[in-house]
């Protein structure tokens, strides 16, 4: 008496066996190339553009827990929700000054990075501010968080006063 792996094996290879020799060449061919495709997909190097997405993703991943955190500590924003995204804005505008000199309005950066008085206060700014593009000329582009702009945009005699200020209010943060 036949078990049911051998009844099973049997009706596959009867079935196997029904389907044309191209066909199941075919199959092969076909399976096998996605199967490699599928193997370079995962093990083949990120690209530039690849890494700043999976970062972009982890810094925003990052800051959202950090200011759930924050708030679980008891940490209180200084201003309401919608203040932080006016300075985001206004920084964002600071960084284009086309009648600056260097192209930032270095007063307008410090002033609303002075306003911040807590840890919560800097993380919702980062939040607010996200991931934004800036556009140098006519063609070139940029893509960057609020400390990727401003770590490239100031110098480090404009940094300090910001951090010396930060670091009085016992903030972790610094640019």
């Amino acid at each position: 008496m036949a078990t049911k792996l051998q009844i099973a094996k049997s009706k596959a290879s009867s079935a196997y066996a029904l389907v044309p020799k191209e066909f199941r060449v075919a199959l092969a061919v076909v399976g096998g190339g996605y199967l490699a495709y599928w193997i370079y997909k995962k093990t083949k190097p990120e690209t530039d553009e690849e890494k700043k997405e999976r970062q972009k993703g982890e810094a925003e991943k990052d800051i959202k827990d950090d200011i759930k955190d924050l708030k679980d500590k008891g940490q209180k924003l200084t201003f309401n929700e919608g203040q932080y995204a006016q300075y985001a804005n206004s920084i964002y505008d600071a960084l284009d000054c086309w009648s600056c000199w260097d192209g930032v309005e270095y007063g307008v950066i410090k002033n609303a990075l002075l306003r911040m008085k807590n840890d919560l206060d800097v993380a919702t700014l980062i939040d607010k501010f996200g991931t934004r593009t800036y556009n140098y000329w006519v063609t070139k582009k940029q893509t960057n968080s609020l400390f990727g702009f401003l770590g490239t945009s100031l110098d480090e005699n404009e940094k300090k006063p910001i951090n010396e200020y930060w670091a009085s209010q016992k903030i972790k943060y610094r640019l």
